[in-house]
C-alpha cells in the first residue's frame, strides 16, 4: 500500500475485511446472476440486440453493485525519509481485539517494496 500525503486512505481491519470481501463475493454473484440468466434465456437474434445489452451491462456493473462498504476508515500519518508514523480510526466495525483506532509506526523495508512494523 503506497502512502499519500495528505489524503485518508480507506482501511479496513483483518475481521472486517473477511466481512466485506465474502459480502462483496455474495452480493456479486447476486446481482450478476440475474442478468447471465437473462443473457441466457435471450435468443440471439436481431431483435434482441439492445435487451442483450442492456443486460451485458448489468452483468458487468454487478459488482459494482456490491459494493457498499461494511465497515470504513481513515488513515492519517507524516513520512519523514523511511519512516511513517501515525493514526487510524474505523467506522461501521468492531475489529476482533475491540479497538476502532489507534496509533503506528512504520518503516519502509530497504528494497523500497514493502513497511514493517507495529502499534503504539
Amino acid at each position: 500500500m503506497a502512502a499519500s500525503r495528505g489524503n485518508p486512505v480507506t482501511i479496513l481491519p483483518v475481521t472486517c475485511m473477511k466481512i466485506t470481501i465474502i459480502t462483496f463475493v455474495f452480493l456479486t454473484f447476486a446481482f450478476s446472476s440475474v442478468f447471465w440468466y437473462l443473457i441466457s434465456q435471450t435468443p440471439l437474434m436481431k431483435d434482441n440486440v439492445t435487451m442483450l445489452t442492456i443486460y451485458a451491462v448489468g452483468a458487468m456493473w454487478g459488482p459494482s453493485f456490491a459494493t457498499d462498504p461494511v465497515c470504513t476508515g481513515t488513515v492519517t500519518g507524516k513520512i519523514e525519509k523511511n519512516q511513517l508514523t501515525g493514526t487510524w480510526k474505523t467506522n461501521g466495525c468492531e475489529p476482533e481485539d475491540g479497538s476502532t483506532d489507534g496509533k503506528f509506526f512504520l518503516t519502509m523495508a530497504a528494497d523500497n517494496q514493502s513497511w514493517t512494523g507495529r502499534r503504539i
